[in-house]
């Protein structure tokens, strides 16, 4: 959809066109307590994607932000869904596929190595849940530790709800990725980056 704002227009996209560096923007804050702050919270998340100023989005009609909110609620509620979905065996990303690990036991030291000393590297969700799939996913060639990062700022523009499914996978599936990556949390919440609320969203999905 799109927004005129004093004779400019924003476009949103739509749910298939966020890819996963989106899922900081739609996650970077915890929902609000307070029901009666939801609408505001989902204002807030709609800025952070589309990149308009909240204190312009408080002058799009009101039929408009009506529609906006109703689109990024039902974001939200396919992201859940995606937590919730069968990770695929592979998946196709800019050409090469990815082959997704059903025993994550089974991966080489190398690769485990390589993605618990990056991960201490990155503060963000979507930097943890790209490094994962760089590290833990199988592409055509041989691994490279070398080469993680740059495959890590690769799989930010995976399509967001692929790497939500996968990653949730691992989360369900793989006790060591759970402690790996609930340690991580902690340490976000310990040094501030991560707010409490968030950590216990993630703890709760264990």
């Amino acid at each position: 959809m799109k927004f005129l704002i004093e004779g400019k227009t924003y476009r949103m996209r739509t749910a298939d066109e966020l890819v996963l560096a989106d899922w900081h923007a739609i996650n970077g804050e915890p929902f609000p307590p307070d029901q009666s702050d939801m609408v505001e919270h989902l204002v807030g998340i709609i800025s952070r994607v589309t990149t308009v100023p909240k204190s312009k989005l408080r002058k799009v009609r009101m039929a408009d932000l009506e529609q906006a909110v109703e689109s990024i609620t039902q974001v939200l509620e396919r992201a859940v869904k995606a937590q919730q979905a069968t990770a695929p065996d592979a998946f196709e990303f800019e050409g090469v596929i990815y082959t997704v690990p059903r025993n994550l036991e089974d991966l080489e030291y190398e690769r485990w190595h390589t993605f618990t000393s990056a991960l201490n590297g990155v503060d963000k969700e979507v930097d943890a849940f790209a490094l994962s799939l760089a590290c833990l996913c199988q592409g055509p060639t041989e691994f490279d530790g070398v080469e993680v990062g740059a495959l890590a700022d690769k799989f930010k523009r995976l399509p967001m709800f692929t790497a939500l499914t996968v990653c949730a996978f691992f989360f369900a599936s793989s006790e060591r990725w759970r402690i790996v990556m609930l340690g991580w949390c902690l340490k976000q919440v310990m040094s501030g980056l991560l707010l409490p609320e968030q950590w216990q969203g993630q703890n709760a999905t264990a």
